[in-house]
């Protein structure tokens, strides 16, 4: 991740996926390169996600593609993409997802 994104210390990165091994993975790899993460429950809307990119100005957000709960599939590009276009203040450099 600090080569092939070009995070290092200091650099903000958001993590917006289901509790999943991945995401444990995100963690621990932005915490070993020293870069703040911001782990974003999985279940806020586009508006509270957007929130927290204008707060937080990331050079990174980790998303899944989609997580599953007992009665429904949440589609976390389509937040994503609808967060971004909120948030107009602020532009992520790069945005990367679990498949």
């Amino acid at each position: 991740m600090k080569h092939q994104f070009n995070i290092k210390a200091g650099d903000r990165v958001i993590i917006y996926m289901p509790m999943t091994i991945e995401s444990l993975v995100a963690i621990h790899a932005c915490a070993r390169i020293g870069a703040t993460h911001v782990v974003v429950f999985g279940g806020f809307s586009a508006h509270e996600l957007a929130n927290r990119i204008q707060d937080c100005e990331p050079k990174l957000l980790i998303c899944a593609n989609a997580g599953k709960e007992p009665s429904r599939v949440i589609n976390y590009l389509k937040i994503v993409n609808e967060a971004l276009t909120i948030s107009t203040h602020n532009k992520i450099p790069k945005v990367i997802y679990q498949r």
